[in-house]
């Protein structure tokens, strides 16, 4: 099921190390069955960690691309979130194109949202304010990059989240981790 993506390292943020980063969010092109039955609806954009890997393992993410670990979500939000020695949660958004587009209420929410991804209105809150990124934590449980606009200077940290907290995702792609420089573009 692995599509050729427009998202190729190529065409994606890298950090000094060689992690590529998506140049966008992930969100599902079309519809996809998972192999517990679930559907995931094409339009969705939040997911929970559950769901994110079964679309992992159902090869509906980009070639090369997988989620992103909690300690490369702070080594993207070191290099990505600080100007001229200062951390801003605006430059970070900048500098990635990232959208503080909310994140859903509660489980409850994501349920209703997994039927109708089109149907924002009732179940987000904090757009424009609040944006949280999905990743892994070193021992495999959930954890988001926070992200707050609205409370100045320095406020974006990982941290390890409720399991079946939702959130956005910005895939990563390890195969240039380590090149030399020279070799990437």
């Amino acid at each position: 099921m692995k599509k050729a993506s427009i998202q190729s390292p190529n065409n994606a943020y890298v950090l000094k190390s060689g992690l590529c980063i998506a140049l966008e969010d992930y969100r599902v092109e079309e519809d996809i069955v998972l192999a517990d039955g679930t559907v995931i609806k094409a339009g969705t954009r939040f997911f929970n960690l559950s769901d994110l890997r079964q679309l992992e393992e159902a090869g509906a993410f980009p070639e090369g691309y997988g989620i992103p670990t909690a300690e490369e979500l702070r080594d993207i939000s070191d290099e990505f979130g600080t100007v001229e020695g200062r951390r801003s949660p605006q430059y970070l958004k900048e500098s990635l194109g990232l959208d503080a587009k909310g994140s859903l209420l509660n489980p409850a929410s994501y349920v209703s949202y997994k039927k109708n991804p089109s149907d924002e209105d009732p179940y987000i809150v904090g757009v424009g304010s609040i944006g949280s990124y999905l990743c892994v934590d070193e021992g495999g449980s959930a954890a988001m990059l926070f992200i707050d606009k609205l409370s100045g200077e320095d406020n974006f940290y990982v941290n390890i989240c409720d399991p079946d907290a939702t959130g956005l995702v910005r895939l990563v792609n390890r195969s240039q981790l380590n090149e030399p420089t020279s070799d990437r573009r």
